[in-house]
């Protein structure tokens, strides 16, 4: 037991030193067309969420944007 979490601890240092880091990123802040708060936030949850599994930017803003109408779409509807 204590050399699998000596394992699992060097293991974890490995990952950490790897060069891994992904910086989250808050899109679209100013724009006035993205003015609700709880949807904006999810948008950004999602966007992120796909940054941190490698997709670009590109696709993160997509994902922002359509996460933001369906968030505000289900609200509007519910």
């Amino acid at each position: 037991m204590i050399c699998y979490l000596r394992c699992f601890a060097a293991g974890l240092i490995l990952l950490a030193d790897a060069g891994c880091s992904y910086q989250e990123q808050n899109f679209f802040p100013n724009d006035s067309r993205f003015n609700n708060t709880s949807c904006r936030a999810i948008a950004n949850d999602r966007a992120n969420d796909a940054g941190m599994i490698g997709d670009d930017e590109q696709t993160q803003t997509g994902v922002f944007k359509q996460t933001y109408v369906d968030c505000v779409d289900w609200h509007r509807t519910h």
